[in-house]
């Protein structure tokens, strides 16, 4: 318990850090790029995400999962993940001239050609990264991660400097491939056979056919709504929800990194030991409430200016998109609580059927949602995909694990109650004084912190412990 504590902190610590780091990225950029550069890049990286999801196999999560690991298996990973990053790169260019005249955007295509060498860099990060993921030693992965967010956001804002235009977005990411694969060997060194072994290919594809169904599935969720709002709406709008989501995604991002990341290893070996298993869900699924609820919370009712002050004024009607997405925040959320628990546990069966019908209403929400209320309205649709496949996921967490309704909505109900002060006070701050936004916010901020850790102290001790023993002065 003292290695994964230990291991969450390096994590935690590093990661807030990455996430201010892109926060300040965000704001560069958005005062030097327009919206419709981020658009026609969404668009861009749309195919690149569709290649990379019909040829995913899920060698990391495999190699995390399974209980005997080779140099040959390990070999075997790191050459097939070369050739799919070749097979990515060639699509890319060979297709990429065809997508633009579907897409209807001829700009898309010399992007496409840009992007196709990071695709290559991909496959070539050093194996040494999964291995210490499955064993949870997370301290040189946090520092790898924090000096990736460096140069890319160092990258980026330089080429921004010099183009621009949408060719900085995409020669920052080639530039932060090449750093990525080089990085992970001086970091990760690793001893392990060099080999083509198509016994081993085999092996990967025979289990990766869940995991390509789940790789469909997610590139639909996570592109389909831009495909769609870049397609009717033009570029300028999608650059909007595409920032938007930038905005609402990054904490989520952080609870993948810190919780959902190490809980797959951890589950994977708890999973023939039952109550183990069951104790060790319940405390996942308080720490995860306890950080989203008053996220979805404050994303809720500081969408403003939060917006004004990362993006500037020119970004203002990204504002009631942000509040839209707060739905695939909860419904995300909820989702990142359960699918460690089932891909630990070895149930790729069920999460590979329940992608399928998460898609299905998925794409009607966004269709029917951008018919009726265009931008906000597709986030909206999409929120409500994303809830649906949750409450699945949910149910089955519940069935399987033996852990009772009741008990998961007690959890989610705490949090938010520990919340309501400081709702109410911010509520009264914001409509009754007059601020300077960047102070504005500031007071927001510390207010909510506040008046939640006051609630948690009554209410939520147990994680308010936890968090002390993550503190960087508790040694």
């Amino acid at each position: 318990m003292n290695k994964i504590i230990q291991s969450i902190k390096y994590l935690t610590i590093l990661t807030i850090f990455g996430y201010l780091l892109s926060l300040l990225r965000i704001s560069i950029l958005a005062r030097l790029l327009s919206p419709s550069v981020f658009g026609i890049f969404s668009l861009a990286v749309i195919l690149d995400k569709a290649l990379q999801s019909l040829t995913s196999v899920g060698t990391e999560k495999y190699l995390i999962q399974k209980n005997e690991i080779t140099n040959e298996l390990i070999g075997g990973v790191w050459y097939f993940n070369i050739i799919r990053g070749i097979v990515i790169c060639v699509l890319l260019i060979a297709t990429g001239s065809f997508y633009s005249r579907i897409v209807n955007d001829p700009s898309v295509f010399p992007v496409l050609v840009i992007i196709s060498f990071a695709s290559f860099f991909r496959g070539m990060v050093s194996p040494g990264t999964f291995l210490l993921e499955r064993n949870i030693k997370y301290k040189k992965i946090a520092i790898y991660e924090f000096c990736v967010s460096c140069v890319d956001v160092f990258a980026v804002v330089v080429f921004a400097l010099i183009f621009k235009n949408v060719k900085a977005l995409a020669w920052g990411i080639v530039a932060t491939s090449v750093f990525r694969a080089c990085l992970s060997f001086i970091i990760f060194p690793i001893r392990f056979t060099p080999r083509i072994q198509l016994s081993i290919f085999k092996e990967l594809i025979g289990i990766g056919k869940h995991f390509i169904i789940l790789g469909i599935g997610s590139f639909i969720m996570m592109q389909s709504d831009k495909l769609i709002i870049g397609t009717i709406c033009g570029s300028d709008a999608l650059g909007l929800y595409s920032v938007a989501i930038r905005l609402t995604q990054m904490p989520l991002n952080i609870l993948r990194k810190i919780v959902n990341r190490i809980a797959l290893p951890v589950f994977s070996r708890l999973q023939f030991q039952k109550e183990q298993l069951r104790n060790t869900t319940m405390k996942v699924i308080k720490i995860q409430m306890a950080i989203l609820i008053p996220i979805i919370i404050f994303l809720l009712s500081s969408a403003e200016p939060l917006v004004l002050i990362i993006c500037g004024e020119e970004w203002i009607d990204a504002v009631p998109i942000v509040k839209a997405l707060v739905l695939v925040v909860l419904g995300k959320g909820l989702a990142h609580v359960v699918v460690p628990y089932i891909m630990g546990t070895g149930n790729y069966s069920f999460i590979s059927k329940i992608k399928i019908v998460e898609v299905v209403i998925f794409v009607i929400g966004v269709i029917v949602g951008i018919y009726y209320y265009n931008v906000v309205g597709a986030a909206l649709g999409a929120g409500f995909g994303y809830l649906v496949a949750a409450l699945f996921r949910l149910i089955f967490l519940c069935k399987h694990s033996k852990i009772d309704v009741k008990e998961i909505c007690i959890i989610m109900l705490i949090p938010a109650i520990c919340m309501v002060p400081g709702f109410f006070i911010n509520y009264y701050v914001i409509n009754f004084y007059s601020f300077i936004q960047t102070y504005n916010l500031l007071i927001i901020l510390f207010i909510y912190l506040m008046t939640y850790f006051i609630g948690s102290c009554f209410f939520q001790k147990d994680i308010v412990q936890y968090f002390k023993q993550l503190s960087p002065f508790n040694e």
